[in-house]
């Protein structure tokens, strides 16, 4: 991702490729689990804008909540 005219990019806010390349999941599955109430919604980067972003905190709460994540799932 290119960041113009910023010495870094925000913290705190993650992309949808972002998320999908951090848990694994396909764009389309965690539209699915959003809209299951299974995963944290986005926000929108302008309101009534395209863009959205995750908060990484609920991002990285979801991912160490997983059974896999925490040692609890299968190996």
């Amino acid at each position: 991702m290119t960041w113009i005219n910023l010495p870094e990019p925000p913290k705190g806010l993650l992309s949808p490729k972002e998320v999908s390349r951090l848990t694994s999941l396909s764009r389309a599955t965690l539209d699915k689990q959003i809209a299951a109430g299974n995963f944290p919604r986005p926000v929108r980067l302008i309101p009534g804008g395209k863009r959205i972003a995750f908060r990484e905190a609920e991002v990285m709460d979801w991912i160490s909540s997983r059974p896999q994540a925490r040692g609890d799932g299968p190996d």
